[in-house]
């Protein structure tokens, strides 16, 4: 995953990459997300992390991984329930 992004990162037209780190949830893949906003550090790149994050959790996994963009998309969960 790390080459793939250092690829985008050379794309100005890239300016936000949507990923979950390559699992199911984003709050399995805290440790490579962490990588990647490190890895995009003084890029114009964001990393925007998604899949699985839920409003509880949010919080704990930006101070975990210092992404700065989260998407939840349009089946907002609470305790992991849609609503």
């Amino acid at each position: 995953m790390s080459a793939a992004f250092d690829t985008l990162l050379r794309f100005e037209a890239v300016t936000n990459v949507l990923t979950s780190g390559g699992k199911p949830s984003v709050l399995e893949a805290e440790a490579v997300i962490a990588k990647l906003v490190e890895q995009s550090d003084g890029a114009r790149c964001t990393v925007l992390a998604g899949a699985g994050l839920t409003i509880d959790a949010v919080a704990l996994f930006v101070a975990a991984t210092g992404v700065r963009a989260v998407h939840f998309g349009s089946g907002l969960r609470f305790d992991g329930k849609g609503r």
